[in-house]
């Protein structure tokens, strides 16, 4: 029987609203030459029904007779795996149609890449829009000080990466589990993510990131605190409020705050200065981003936040004005 070159994995718990969607944007790819790996995680309502109607020898569907959580079904999927590839995909989500045909000639024509996302399309009980992903291995890792920075669903990744590295999605990180792999793979591996959308990525009230949003909160603090150890800081209990905060780009609510705000930018600035653990270049590039997010979202400073935005911050000395000009369009486009 002939390997594919991709493996398609989708766990998949009570999706009977969405579900017929994500399945059929998988069978109608440009490309064809994969297996589609449906991980059903002890559904009670119709998902399964719907997913063994579809009479299509790629699809494999398994049944788990109680619901073990989204990370066994992803680690068992990845044993049964066959592709040279694993491509990512949520039952609720809906790929385009040259999703895998565009990043299986990426990952092909990059061997240096072992996961690779995209730009994703944000629609359902939300205002669409597009979340603008950064491409490049450096900025994704910089930026992970604050946030995940490859949409889980929208990913391809090489196989060896588990197989042969002994990489595996990890209990302890629940609803978070991509975030801590992308972490760990990072420290090892390059990823990247294609400037274009291949994915349009549902909101919805039922999903996990609306559900368990204390989870996610408790579990992504944890990884940043691995992250900024990793960079030789140990914050206090404040610094720790402040970084999440610029985290999940929430306004300060006053002066003082954004005061902190600008301290600990400068401080995680100045510690990598010495270990030189990011690009100092990039970080500066990433903090100055979150910086003219800040200033942006201080709606109590009036029209004076245009002006703190774009001026020097006392965080960069050399920067210009142009540069930080820059940073603002690139927050208000």
């Amino acid at each position: 029987m002939k390997i594919p070159s991709i493996s398609v994995l989708m766990p998949v718990y009570n999706s009977e609203k969405y579900v017929a969607e994500a399945i059929e944007s998988i069978l109608n790819q440009t490309f064809q030459d994969f297996e589609f790996l449906i991980i059903d995680d002890g559904s009670t309502d119709k998902t399964g029904k719907i997913a063994k109607s579809y009479k299509d020898r790629r699809i494999k569907y398994f049944k788990n007779y109680s619901n073990l959580g989204v990370i066994k079904a992803l680690n068992h999927g990845i044993r049964l795996s066959a592709g040279k590839y694993i491509a990512r995909m949520d039952a609720d989500d809906i790929s385009l149609p040259n999703r895998l045909k565009i990043q299986y000639e990426y990952m092909e024509n990059h061997r240096d890449i072992f996961v690779c996302g995209s730009l994703i399309k944000v629609f359902g009980d939300i205002k669409k829009y597009i979340w603008d992903t950064p491409g490049e291995n450096e900025v994704i890792k910089a930026r992970m000080i604050f946030e995940s920075s490859l949409a889980h669903s929208s990913t391809i990744l090489r196989t060896s990466l588990f197989k042969e590295y002994g990489f595996k999605y990890d209990r302890l990180y629940k609803h978070v589990e991509d975030y801590w792999l992308w972490v760990k793979v990072s420290e090892k591996f390059k990823l990247a993510n294609i400037s274009r959308v291949l994915l349009h990525y549902r909101v919805h009230k039922d999903q996990i990131g609306q559900r368990y949003t204390i989870v996610q909160h408790d579990n992504s603090l944890k990884i940043r605190r691995y992250l900024l150890y990793k960079l030789g800081l140990h914050p206090s209990y404040r610094e720790l409020q402040i970084h999440q905060k610029l985290s999940n780009w929430e306004a300060a609510k006053d002066i003082k705050e954004l005061i902190d705000m600008n301290k600990w930018i400068k401080k995680l600035l100045t510690v990598n200065l010495s270990r030189k653990y990011y690009s100092p270049k990039i970080l500066l590039e990433v903090m100055g981003e979150r910086w003219a997010g800040m200033c942006y979202l201080s709606d109590f400073l009036g029209l004076k936040k245009y002006l703190l935005m774009l001026s020097v911050p006392s965080f960069i000395p050399s920067i210009t004005l142009n540069t930080l000009s820059n940073y603002a369009k690139r927050f208000f486009k």
